[in-house]
């Protein structure tokens, strides 16, 4: 993982610790500063959000990059490769000049597809548990 993603990912850690300190600092004063029917059971719907938003920083705190660097490498690799392919397409279509193709000409070779998705695969599937926490924490907090 380079050291831009892994700011980003710090950033995306930082926001969520700042998230739940606010929710606990909402929390405490609503149990403080409120009294009456609902301030304690407003303060611990609270906390518990506050809980679920760690539980998911946890999980980012878990995850192991180097697989994940593995697969963004991949995904650059296959990207690049495809560029390199449309370029390389680019230049031979402008240099050659058009020629009338015989009604028997066989079919052009496709180019073989690289087996990357296999190794990428079982990476999703270890780290998937880290983004369906997330998306699990995003989907209840806004149900």
């Amino acid at each position: 993982m380079d050291s831009n993603s892994q700011y980003e990912l710090y950033l995306i850690k930082k926001e969520l610790q700042d998230v739940v300190n606010e929710l606990l600092n909402i929390s405490n004063g609503v149990r403080l500063d409120f009294s009456g029917v609902g301030n304690d059971k407003c303060a611990d719907t609270l906390v518990r959000a506050a809980n679920h938003y760690m539980e998911v920083r946890m999980q980012l705190d878990k995850m192991n990059l180097s697989e994940l660097s593995d697969e963004f490498k991949a995904k650059k690799l296959a990207q690049d490769q495809r560029e390199a392919a449309k370029r390389a397409e680019e230049k031979k279509k402008a240099a050659s000049v058009p020629k009338p193709v015989p009604a028997t000409s066989a079919p052009a070779p496709t180019p073989a597809k690289s087996s990357s998705k296999s190794k990428t695969s079982s990476s999703k599937k270890k780290n998937q548990s880290a983004v369906s926490v997330i998306e699990e924490a995003l989907a209840w907090l806004f149900k």
